[in-house]
């Protein structure tokens, strides 16, 4: 582990006998505290050959049955909690050990390691990444520190950074799975789709069965727009090791292809596993909806967003039927909910504006909702509604000039987007 020398010891009635790369012997009788290292003494060499071989000898008997060190496979969410928790997940491959650096010598180095990893853990991100480029000064092949520094590049959205330190660790270790995994991970962040799967497919010629590659494979394809190649990835990521994540992903495409009893099987399948499985209760309010169930559609967003407050299409979609149902007092919170969850989205802006409007009321609030969605995305034909609400806003305030500023910058982005007449 870390790329250093195992420690082995073997005891011997009063002797204490330890394998290493500077070997260590005790006599336990006369020396409790173990403070004189028989080892290197002439006149013990001998004894020391011969505890050595019968250490040696023990290893091997007991090695020999042994299963072979597999690859652990772990979820997208369990890896996802070892990163929040500092932890490391790629060990070396320590079986050649050759002339592999004494651990006895690393302690400083093993305990500013286990600072960085406590660091990380606290989501604090630049005291980690210091400590970890600081050990990587002494020991630039140390696997571990690569390992730490590219999660804690992760945790702090540094993608691009977090791929150099990932790389290292492949190159040091090229069956390091859990990296293999982030480095598709990080480039999905990055939006480097195709890379994303090139990535993956080379990596699935290492681990063929390796159910969160697949996963992620899938995903990648998802964001490129090819759905079929999507399910095929995620199909045989769910044939492997079926998970939660997989399983809500493939029901959701199949709810765009509107197989809704397909995707609702996937889905439930997902939720069995995991009750708060993220998206899966807003794919569930999506078919409801286009089924025309507008009431069973709401109580699916509601409980997704009991178990992912952040997801804003569900807010936004339980406002958007209330405001259908004549219900606009109510959607307004979700309207907010949808503001909090998402500064970017800017028709949450607009429609509460638009509801002050009709009811002439908080207009200064109205005119400022406005701008601010407009501001989100200036050039997005969405800004046209925003511009729309401004006007009538100014034109019952009487505020002329206003009026005409705004109705200027109306028609620039309608001309903008070849809508102009």
């Amino acid at each position: 582990h870390y790329g250093w020398s195992e420690l082995r010891a073997l005891y011997h009635r009063d002797e204490k006998y330890i394998l290493a790369p500077e070997d260590e012997l005790y006599a336990l009788n006369d020396d409790e505290e173990e403070n004189t290292n028989l080892a290197s003494e002439p006149s013990h060499e001998g004894r020391r050959e011969e505890l050595a071989q019968n250490l040696r000898d023990l290893v091997d008997r007991h090695s020999t049955n042994a299963l072979p060190a597999a690859t652990a496979s772990l979820s997208r969410d369990d890896m996802e909690a070892l990163r929040a928790l500092g932890y490391t997940t790629t060990a070396s491959n320590t079986i050649e050990e050759g002339s592999l650096a004494d651990p006895k010598k690393k302690i400083g180095v093993y305990n500013r390691l286990t600072q960085a990893s406590g660091r990380l853990g606290r989501q604090e991100y630049d005291a980690a990444i210091e400590v970890a480029n600081e050990i990587l000064q002494e020991e630039p092949d140390l696997l571990e520190a690569h390992v730490l520094l590219g999660n804690a590049y992760q945790q702090k959205g540094m993608f691009r950074q977090a791929l150099t330190s990932l790389y290292r660790v492949i190159e040091l270790n090229p069956q390091a799975n859990f990296t293999m995994i982030d480095i598709v991970s990080a480039l999905l962040n990055l939006g480097e789709y195709d890379r994303a799967v090139r990535e993956a497919q080379t990596f699935l010629t290492t681990f063929p069965e390796d159910p969160v590659l697949h996963e992620e494979l899938g995903f990648a394809y998802f964001y490129k727009g090819d759905f079929e190649s999507a399910l095929g990835a995620l199909e045989n990521s769910i044939r492997i090791e079926p998970n939660p994540v997989a399983l809500s992903k493939a029901g959701e495409i199949y709810a765009m292809q509107r197989d809704y009893p397909t995707a609702e099987s996937y889905l439930h399948r997902s939720l069995a596993m995991n009750p708060r499985s993220k998206n899966t209760y807003y794919v569930l309010g999506y078919i409801e909806e286009t089924r025309g169930n507008p009431d069973q559609a709401m109580e699916n967003y509601k409980k997704e967003l009991e178990n992912n407050p952040q997801e804003f299409r569900a807010a936004y979609n339980i406002a958007t039927i209330m405001r259908k149902q004549g219900h606009y007092d109510s959607a307004i919170p979700f309207y907010r909910k949808t503001m909090e969850a998402n500064p970017g989205f800017n028709m949450s802006y607009f429609m509460i504006a638009n509801y002050f409007l009709e009811r002439d009321t908080h207009l200064d609030e109205a005119i400022e909702l406005c701008k601010r969605g407009i501001e989100a995305k200036p050039q997005d034909e969405s800004a046209l509604l925003g511009y729309e609400i401004l006007t009538r806003v100014y034109a019952k305030r009487g505020d002329r000039a206003n009026y005409e500023l705004y109705s200027r910058r109306a028609k620039a982005l309608l001309a903008a987007l070849g809508k102009g007449r």
